[in-house]
């Protein structure tokens, strides 16, 4: 079944609209609106109404579209609609893959960095030029030490 929300985007910020809550949630509620918290709606037509009457009216409306580039009615995927309603088993895979496999981080000293830009490939990730180079360190120790 199709689902909808109204979205707010800015740059790679995305809110939603989230069901009442008290004071003026449709102003005040947007800056915490994940797709799990979201107001949903059937139709299409239902959220495009609730938007128009509720939301983008009076001055509260010229503050939201002066602080959103973009305000609109969004489908849900069937995807994001399961994500949404069970966002535990997700918080679980997460950790199960990240304890599986850490995230390092460190700073290169600046000469390191000099070194990996020249060795860097076109369209090639830092995630990707790091585990290249460091595939090849350990094939070469390997080597040495047999």
């Amino acid at each position: 079944m199709t689902q909808f929300a109204i979205k707010f985007q800015k740059d790679t910020q995305v809110r939603y609209a989230i069901k009442k809550t008290q004071g003026n949630p449709e102003y005040n509620g947007i800056d915490v609106g994940t797709l799990e918290d979201a107001k949903i709606w059937k139709t299409e037509r239902g959220a495009k109404k609730y938007l128009e009457t509720h939301v983008l009216i009076g001055r509260q409306g010229e503050r939201l579209r002066a602080g959103w580039t973009s305000i609109e009615v969004v489908e849900i995927s069937p995807q994001q609609q399961w994500q949404a309603n069970n966002p535990e088993v997700i918080r679980k895979a997460k950790a199960k893959y990240d304890s599986k496999r850490p995230i390092l981080s460190f700073r290169p000293k600046p000469e390191i960095l000099k070194w990996l830009e020249k060795e860097r490939s076109p369209n090639e990730t830092d995630a990707n030029l790091l585990n290249r180079k460091l595939e090849k360190l350990m094939k070469l120790e390997q080597g040495l030490n047999s």
